[in-house]
Protein backbone atom coordinates (compact mmCIF):
# COMPACT_ATOMS: atom_id res chain seq x y z
CA UNK A 1 0.00 0.00 0.00
CA UNK A 2 2.83 2.40 0.82
CA UNK A 3 5.40 1.58 -1.81
CA UNK A 4 6.94 5.05 -1.54
CA UNK A 5 7.50 5.03 2.24
CA UNK A 6 10.35 3.22 3.97
CA UNK A 7 11.70 2.81 7.48
CA UNK A 8 15.33 2.19 8.32
CA UNK A 9 17.03 2.67 11.67
CA UNK A 10 20.17 3.93 9.92
CA UNK A 11 18.31 6.81 8.28
CA UNK A 12 16.43 9.41 10.29
CA UNK A 13 16.27 7.14 13.36
CA UNK A 14 13.69 4.86 11.80
CA UNK A 15 11.23 7.66 11.06
CA UNK A 16 9.22 7.09 7.89
CA UNK A 17 10.73 8.73 4.84
CA UNK A 18 9.85 8.94 1.18
CA UNK A 19 11.89 6.28 -0.60
CA UNK A 20 14.76 7.56 -2.74
CA UNK A 21 13.99 11.15 -1.72
CA UNK A 22 15.21 11.12 1.91
CA UNK A 23 12.35 13.42 2.92
CA UNK A 24 10.69 12.62 6.24
CA UNK A 25 6.95 12.07 6.12
CA UNK A 26 6.74 14.34 9.17
CA UNK A 27 8.16 17.26 7.18
CA UNK A 28 5.50 16.85 4.50
CA UNK A 29 2.77 16.74 7.15
CA UNK A 30 4.20 19.82 8.88
CA UNK A 31 4.04 21.75 5.61
CA UNK A 32 0.45 20.63 5.03
CA UNK A 33 -0.46 21.67 8.59
CA UNK A 34 0.99 25.12 7.86
CA UNK A 35 -1.48 25.45 4.99
CA UNK A 36 0.82 24.57 2.11
CA UNK A 37 -0.52 22.54 -0.78
CA UNK A 38 1.16 19.78 -2.75
CA UNK A 39 2.53 22.27 -5.30
CA UNK A 40 4.39 24.25 -2.61
CA UNK A 41 5.68 21.03 -1.04
CA UNK A 42 6.96 19.81 -4.40
CA UNK A 43 8.79 23.12 -4.85
CA UNK A 44 10.27 22.83 -1.37
CA UNK A 45 11.38 19.23 -2.01
CA UNK A 46 12.15 18.89 -5.72
CA UNK A 47 11.68 15.33 -6.88
CA UNK A 48 8.54 14.70 -4.86
CA UNK A 49 5.36 14.10 -6.77
CA UNK A 50 1.66 13.99 -5.89
CA UNK A 51 1.79 10.27 -5.11
CA UNK A 52 4.60 10.83 -2.57
CA UNK A 53 2.56 13.56 -0.88
CA UNK A 54 -0.66 11.54 -0.90
CA UNK A 55 1.05 8.48 0.58
CA UNK A 56 2.65 10.59 3.31
CA UNK A 57 -0.72 12.11 4.17
CA UNK A 58 -2.59 8.79 4.06
CA UNK A 59 0.06 7.03 6.15
CA UNK A 60 -0.04 9.78 8.77
CA UNK A 61 -3.82 9.75 8.94
CA UNK A 62 -3.88 5.98 9.43
CA UNK A 63 -1.31 6.27 12.21
CA UNK A 64 -3.42 8.95 13.91
CA UNK A 65 -6.55 6.78 13.67
CA UNK A 66 -4.69 3.81 15.17
CA UNK A 67 -3.50 5.94 18.08
CA UNK A 68 -7.01 7.30 18.69
CA UNK A 69 -8.52 3.82 18.57
CA UNK A 70 -5.97 2.54 21.09
CA UNK A 71 -6.54 5.50 23.41
CA UNK A 72 -10.30 5.08 23.18
CA UNK A 73 -10.03 1.37 23.95
CA UNK A 74 -8.03 2.16 27.09
CA UNK A 75 -10.60 4.71 28.23
CA UNK A 76 -13.54 2.39 27.58
CA UNK A 77 -11.96 -0.73 29.09
CA UNK A 78 -12.98 0.05 32.70
CA UNK A 79 -16.48 0.97 31.55
CA UNK A 80 -16.93 -2.27 29.62
CA UNK A 81 -15.97 -4.50 32.57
Amino acid sequence: MYDRIKFTIEQHGGMPIIKDKEVQVEHIIDLLAEGNGFEKIKKTYPGLDDIDCKQALTYSLEQAVDICENELAEVLEPINK
